[in-house]
């Protein structure tokens, strides 16, 4: 079974009641275990990620199309030492900013929602899920839905792209 995991920043201006709510509903509908851990300070919300993030045995991805594995949601909030955070190369982790922030960027493998409010929770929940279920993979792109051309490599080399299959 799949587990999903929201870590909630300190100094976030929203109900923690209602993120607990809104990601619990969110589990339910995905049928993926879930919990939520509200951090304190930045460095308990850093210790939270690294946590959520380390390789565990116990939930490392495997069976058919990722059957089982861990999602991770991370909302940082507006304390800088928790932004911070955003930028490190952390793995498939969505981070999630509540309000607009056009100039975030996520460290290598991460994604970075932001501007829908408390409805990205579920946006954001959703797209963790799915990236675990359907881990991206490097393909050639002059070859995606016919076969290699004589040449192969060498005339695909330069052309790769992301996707799910």
């Amino acid at each position: 079974m799949r587990h999903a995991v929201v870590v909630v920043g300190p100094g976030l201006t929203a109900d923690p009641a209602l993120l607990d709510e809104t990601a619990g509903r969110e589990f339910a509908a995905l049928g993926v275990r879930g919990t939520v851990a509200h951090a304190a300070d930045a460095a308990q919300f850093l210790a939270h990620v690294r946590a959520t993030t380390s390789p565990d045995p116990a939930t490392t991805p495997g069976g058919p199309r990722g059957s089982r594995g861990r999602a991770v949601v991370a909302v940082p909030g507006p304390v800088p030492g928790a932004r911070s955070l955003m930028t490190a190369a952390m793995g498939p982790v969505v981070w999630l900013d509540l309000a607009r922030v056009d100039d975030a960027e996520a460290g290598e493998g991460g994604s970075h929602l932001h501007g829908l409010g408390i409805e990205g929770l579920p946006w954001a929940i959703r797209h963790a899920v799915g990236r675990l279920a359907w881990p991206r993979r490097r393909v050639p792109t002059c070859t995606a839905g016919r076969p290699p051309p004589p040449t192969w490599p060498r005339d695909c080399a330069p052309w790769t792209a992301w996707t799910s299959p």
